[in-house]
């Protein structure tokens, strides 16, 4: 085989991986998505490769080779046993997990949280400074709070908001509105992860207060006037201290598709 051959096969090679087709029972791993959610690609197909190793005892690869020879239009009987035509299939073989990614993520429906904040929007992954978590968050009136504070965060529930929380002590005093649902995976992998949800009137049943240090919260009645967009970490719901864990809600509470976008900036 001459080395223009070989080369020929390098090149189909580099062009055709090995198909990896999943079924319906196929989904990606929850890891890998948190690590979509914070921005962080590369981990994420890391855990891909983790998978794509598992796929490698059950391959057909002489069907593969096989298609390679016909393709180049070669006989496979005076192809198959050469010595260096093996080694180049050897060295270029792969495998092709695109097909397997995209049916995998429209399998995958995960429980996640978004917590909106105002201000600029951080990256995805990034989180509040504690000191600055009181005053960019929406949190709620409680009677450990002095009168000033739950002031302050009664008005900005009402001026971003439109909601009026007259009550005290409903929640705990570090208690953080969360928008409950799931996220299209597919739409992450083309586009990215979001950094903005839209929340108003029609996402007030999926709204509560809760914060993940104690797993403690509100159970909703949570009722906003106004639709606004506003910056917000969206988060797989942990399974210590998250939201499902805590009050075990059934599925169609997290059901519905969080309205979630990316954007550069907001006006809040």
């Amino acid at each position: 085989m001459t080395e223009q051959d070989l080369q020929k096969a390098r090149d189909w090679l580099e062009e055709h991986g090995y198909m990896v087709y999943a079924d319906y029972r196929d989904e990606l791993p929850t890891d890998g998505i948190a690590d979509l959610l914070k921005g962080n690609d590369e981990k994420f197909y890391d855990s891909i490769a983790d998978i794509e190793t598992n796929f490698y005892p059950y391959i057909d690869w002489e069907s593969h080779r096989d298609d390679l020879i016909s393709a180049m239009g070669w006989d496979i009987e005076d192809v198959a046993d050469d010595e260096d035509f093996q080694e180049v299939f050897d060295e270029g073989k792969w495998l092709d997990m695109s097909d397997w990614i995209k049916t995998a993520a429209r399998n995958t429906r995960l429980h996640i949280t978004a917590t909106p904040y105002t201000g600029e929007p951080l990256k995805p992954g990034e989180r509040l400074f504690e000191e600055d978590q009181d005053e960019r968050l929406f949190l709620f009136p409680h009677g450990y709070c002095s009168d000033e504070e739950n002031e302050r965060r009664r008005q900005k529930l009402a001026d971003v908001l439109g909601y009026t929380c007259d009550g005290e002590e409903n929640m705990y005093e570090f208690d953080e509105l969360k928008v409950l649902g799931t996220l299209n995976i597919a739409d992450i992998l083309e586009h990215g992860a979001p950094t903005h949800i839209t929340i108003g009137p029609d996402t007030a049943n999926e709204m509560l207060a809760h914060n993940s240090v104690n797993g403690s919260g509100g159970m909703g009645s949570i009722k906003p006037t106004k639709t606004v967009t506003l910056p917000a970490m969206f988060e797989v719901d942990e399974p210590r201290y998250g939201v499902d864990a805590v009050y075990g809600f059934v599925g169609e509470v997290w059901a519905r598709e969080l309205p979630a976008t990316r954007l550069e900036k907001v006006d809040a």
